[in-house]
């Protein structure tokens, strides 16, 4: 598909260069008309869009840097004052061009109404008065609550962990233990684990797979995040650990929606080239396949097939 789109975009640049020619030459022998010299500038311009944009791929290519480092590296440190500082000179900009005066009143930011999504959860404090101020100072009635005003506090409760202890219970019969040849022994049998042999929990798997490959953090920031939490979890074994749930979750995940996005009419892709460390391979590629809107909340106008991003190294 993507080859068809580079030949038919050659094959339009060559027809583009045939006509531009033609009208040269015709303009050379017998001059244009106002329809052809607008027909010719027209194209003129849009091969020198295409040569510039060749150009720049090119120098891109040649003199940019080969490692793609993650943007405002820079402000790692002085975000804060960075934001401060711009929302400052925005809002100065903004009284520029009203013709306010610091002296004069700015107008007020519209805010966001609605910063909390529904399924949060909601603590609701009732902040009352005394039983004796409810009393009328006027006639010594009896006062009733005639409204309310509303506060919302976002509150942020640190992650917390428990450990489960499977306790099974084993029973066995008094009467052979004492008379008989053996004892039949009988026990629950254990808890289903998505990985055996190890204490990990699906959401402790989920904890390690979204702070890894959705927010970037580090196994060794999350071995030290742990280790305050009170748990000795080094990143060998969190790398363990990610490698089988991979090999896992591979065909009932990813091959599921593989199969999806196979039966879709266009498919975008995108390569990469990587440094491996201790790799064979002089580069290493990561390729990545989608189909679907340029948003996590909606679809492709009348569509009914999901977003779909699937990466592949």
């Amino acid at each position: 598909m993507v080859c068809g789109k580079i030949r038919a975009m050659k094959l339009s640049l060559e027809q583009s260069s045939k006509r531009i020619a033609m009208l040269k030459q015709k303009r050379d022998e017998q001059g244009l008309t106002t329809t052809e010299k607008d027909s010719l500038i027209a194209l003129q311009e849009a091969r020198l869009d295409f040569l510039e944009e060749q150009f720049r791929l090119a120098r891109h290519k040649l003199f940019a840097s080969n490692s793609e480092a993650h943007p405002k590296q820079d402000d790692l440190f002085n975000e804060v004052e960075t934001t401060a500082a711009l929302e400052l000179e925005q809002a100065k900009s903004e009284q520029a061009d009203d013709g306010q005066t610091p002296a004069q009143e700015k107008k007020k930011r519209p805010r966001n109404t609605k910063p909390f999504a529904d399924h949060i959860a909601r603590e609701v404090i009732i902040h009352d008065i005394d039983e004796a101020d409810k009393v009328c100072q006027c006639c010594q009635g009896q006062m009733h609550v005639m409204g309310k005003d509303v506060t919302e506090k976002c509150v942020f409760v640190p992650a917390t962990t428990k450990i489960e202890e499977h306790h099974r219970l084993k029973y066995a019969c008094r009467g052979c233990e004492q008379h008989g040849i053996k004892t039949p022994i009988k026990q629950a049998p254990p808890a289903p684990s998505i990985l055996p042999k190890s204490y990990a929990t699906p959401s402790l798997l989920v904890q390690l797979i979204i702070a890894k490959y959705q927010h970037g953090l580090p196994l060794y920031r999350q071995e030290v995040i742990h280790k305050q939490l009170g748990i000795d979890l080094s990143r060998q074994t969190m790398s363990d650990w990610l490698i089988k749930i991979a090999n896992v979750l591979h065909p009932v995940l990813y091959e599921y929606w593989h199969n999806i996005l196979l039966q879709q009419a266009v498919i975008k892709a995108d390569e990469m080239t990587l440094q491996v460390i201790k790799d064979d391979n002089i580069n290493s590629y990561m390729w990545v396949y989608c189909y679907g809107a340029d948003s996590p909340a909606g679809k492709l106008k009348g569509d009914s097939a999901p977003n779909i991003v699937l990466y592949d190294y």
